[in-house]
């Protein structure tokens, strides 16, 4: 059995399909996957290749920044998958490059062919001309993945009868970081000093991998020293006393973009400020949106508690995760409900290092949360929501340790990428798995 993964999204670049793709291909045997990936920006081919040659498994670079579906992209396509005789296909994103798979399945014969949809496939099943574009990629794959029930829902409409009933759902997992960078279940977010923070995994999820045998977590004081945040001097107490010590962080990682809601939380945090002076709220990552982010945070009466990080390196995510006393992501649907989350990985990664959540109501996110369990869904089109259920988090830090711990153990038992590769294994291979 051999596998070619054929994909737009693939590390060094970042991002949640990355991640998806990335870890599923890293469960495969070795010899038996090869990744056809493009060369996107920022990266150069010399820097690209010298990440896939770190990896244990052939990676095909095109030189081109991404792979379109056109007929000679088939052909180039369809000759990588020769030479490594493969018999089945995965496109690790549907849309668009999945329109190829008519003519692979006609160059090819015989193969079989699964196609993942994420978030974006949501606003093509809704938008002439895409809409027709995805039912003609889901008549010509063996199998169409979803992520979460909502995402399925919406995706359907768009599919031929049979195509919607050959759907499988195929949702994300995280790695469970190692013991060292998890809050333990009875540590207590705290307003004083903190030492310092665990050592650092990887991002996707904080992926240093621990198993079911892991042994019980080592006291963690959770919070980063200023100096690891880079944060400004915190603000004079109001009594005069000097400057308070840190205090409990709220984090926030994803893409800088209208829709994951970073927006909502600098708008809040004012009033996050007022019932605990010392918090302060790190935003991490890159994108689009981060300018007019920053400019909000400088103008907000609470600007010297906020940190907008840029994007940060895989090895500081575990400790950004394990310094949090709450994630927050209250992220909303845009443009007619055009533009959706497909899931929130990172809130299953915050679970994962044993931090409550406050998660937005967009599309898939809530399948992310056991809603009172692991931590609250909120409306992300105002800010009020959010603002309140971190307070209510951070004035009572037994239950958020409750639900930080509830989280892990959810993610232990319930989103492990070893078990999505036996889900994955088995639409690319029935017979073998059968």
């Amino acid at each position: 059995m051999h596998t070619l993964v054929i994909t737009n999204d693939f590390p060094p670049n970042t991002g949640g399909i990355e991640t998806f793709v990335a870890e599923m291909v890293n469960q495969f045997p070795p010899d038996e996957v090869t990744v056809l990936a493009s060369t996107r920006a920022p990266f150069t081919a010399e820097q690209a290749s010298r990440a896939d040659a770190a990896l244990p498994y052939q990676v095909v670079r095109h030189p081109a920044r991404t792979l379109w579906p056109t007929r000679s992209m088939a052909r180039f396509a369809a000759a990588i998958a020769r030479g490594v005789q493969a018999d089945a296909i995965w496109f690790g994103s549907a849309a668009p490059f999945a329109l190829i798979a008519r003519e692979l399945s006609r160059r090819l014969g015989g193969v079989r062919i699964v196609a993942t949809t994420h978030g974006h496939e949501v606003w093509w099943a809704a938008a002439p001309g895409t809409r027709q574009a995805l039912r003609r990629i889901g008549d010509s794959v063996d199998v169409l993945t979803y992520l979460t029930d909502y995402t399925r829902q919406r995706i359907a409409k768009a599919l031929s009868p049979a195509a919607a009933a050959r759907m499988a759902r195929l949702p994300g997992a995280v790695c469970l970081p190692a013991a060292d960078a998890v809050r333990p279940p009875d540590s207590v977010p705290s307003a004083g000093p903190h030492p310092g923070a665990a050592s650092a995994n990887q991002e996707g999820a904080p992926s240093v991998a621990a198993d079911a045998a892991s042994p019980a977590p080592a006291p963690l004081t959770p919070g980063l020293p200023k100096a690891e945040l880079s944060m400004p001097a915190p603000a004079p107490s109001p009594d005069g006393a000097g400057a308070r010590e840190d205090g409990p962080v709220v984090l926030c990682v994803s893409r800088l973009v209208p829709r994951k809601g970073q927006d909502q939380l600098i708008r809040g945090w004012p009033e996050v400020v007022a019932a605990h002076p010392g918090a302060r709220l790190v935003i991490a990552g890159a994108g689009p949106y981060g300018a007019k982010l920053r400019r909000m945070a400088a103008a907000s009466p609470a600007a010297s508690s906020i940190e907008l990080t840029g994007r940060v390196e895989d090895a500081r995510l575990a400790e950004l995760y394990a310094a949090a006393a709450v994630f927050a992501m209250p992220c909303r649907s845009r443009l007619l409900n055009l533009e959706v989350e497909g899931l929130g990985i990172v809130y299953l990664e915050a679970s994962a290092a044993g931090v409550p959540v406050v998660a937005g109501d967009s599309g898939g996110a809530p399948d992310a949360v056991l809603e009172g369990k692991t931590g609250f869904v909120v409306d992300g089109r105002r800010w009020q929501p959010a603002a309140a259920r971190i307070i209510e988090l951070l004035d009572n830090p037994a239950q958020a340790a409750a639900m930080g711990a509830a989280g892990r153990e959810w993610v232990r038992r319930d989103w492990t990428w070893p078990s999505r590769y036996q889900t994955l294994s088995a639409l690319l291979h029935p017979r073998a798995s059968g």
